[in-house]
């Protein structure tokens, strides 16, 4: 969980006020956008004390910020009578501009990367972890696989500030952001949704697809070849999936990577296991093995055989599954 300081929440909403200032001023003009700011300012603050019950964390604050936003802002505009369709327009506009210089790096981040699908998966990983696997979103990781990557989000803060203030109609409107960086990756991301909380359902499922002209690259990227593997190796043997946190440790080293032909590959490698890495006595655990991969990425055929066994170590030695 990221350690957020008191002084970045302050720095969120002093950011908020100031885009909001800015696209009030310029979409309304000065004395409009000025009174339509005073109101904003006034009801956020009040906003924000009043739910202070479910942002009782910095990183509650750091979500939450975003619906104490559209609420106030919708009260903002209380007396313009504007549609749902007229205040998410207006939503959508300012978190566009808040996060442009983030697009704009994730898209040359993509057209810069040899594996533009390995890198967004990368990253989308980085990101759920570090912002959606808590107790606010219950996130978890649905799909990892060679064509789809999907996250499932079980609990929802933002909606639960919505519900809180008797305006749950408010929802579909922050859920209308994730399109805005599914988007600005559509080159190469399909992005598809089909349920939400806020429609009733008991998960936000986001599913993400390669696009066909990037599937044939994904071999490509010795990185990925070697997460492949990894993947594969926590599942056969059961280990490091995910490590004991201070004790366990492993790697994987890719020894040698041979074309077959035009549409597979043999891979060699050795991987390590300790048990505890810090133990005075030998816990560790040696395999050697052999994939053979198609140009997906999928696992065709493997070899795997322990080589070596600490002498101290708990676990027994890795043997097949293989029938």
């Amino acid at each position: 969980m990221p350690d957020i300081r008191e002084d970045f929440i302050e720095q969120m909403k002093l950011y908020f006020h100031k885009l909001t200032t800015d696209y009030l001023f310029s979409t309304f003009g000065e004395e409009k956008g000025k009174l339509l700011f005073t109101k904003y300012h006034y009801a956020f603050q009040s906003f924000f004390e009043k739910n202070q019950h479910l942002m009782n964390t910095n990183l509650s604050k750091r979500h939450g910020i975003n619906s104490i936003f559209v609420l106030a802002l919708d009260k903002a505009f209380e007396k313009e009578e504007l549609s749902h369709k007229e205040l998410k327009a207006h939503v959508i506009a300012i978190f566009k501009i808040m996060i442009q210089s983030l697009l704009e790096n994730q898209v040359k981040q993509l057209e810069t990367s040899e594996d533009p699908w390995y890198s967004f998966v990368k990253t989308t990983k980085e990101g759920n972890a570090q912002l959606y696997e808590n107790e606010y979103f219950q996130a978890l990781i649905a799909f990892d696989e060679e064509f789809v990557f999907g996250i499932d989000i079980k609990k929802c803060l933002y909606f639960e500030i919505f519900q809180a203030n008797n305006r749950p109609d408010l929802g579909p409107i922050l859920c209308a952001y994730d399109y805005l960086l599914a988007s600005a990756l559509d080159t190469w991301i399909r992005f598809e949704r089909t349920e939400t909380i806020v429609d009733g359902f008991n998960r936000c499922d986001f599913r993400y697809y390669p696009k066909d002209s990037m599937k044939k690259k994904l071999i490509k990227n010795p990185e990925r070849i070697k997460d492949i593997i990894l993947v594969f190796v926590h599942k056969e043997t059961g280990w490091g999936d995910p490590l004991k946190p201070q004790c366990e440790f492993d790697d994987l080293y890719v020894r040698e990577i041979t074309m077959l032909d035009e549409e597979k590959i043999s891979v060699t490698f050795e991987y390590h296991f300790d048990e505890d890495g810090f133990s005075m006595y030998p816990r560790n655990h040696i395999l050697e093995g052999e994939v053979i991969l198609d140009e997906a990425g999928s696992i065709l055929s493997f070899k795997l055989e322990e080589t070596y066994t600490g002498p101290a170590s708990v676990e027994d030695p890795y043997k097949t599954k293989k029938k």
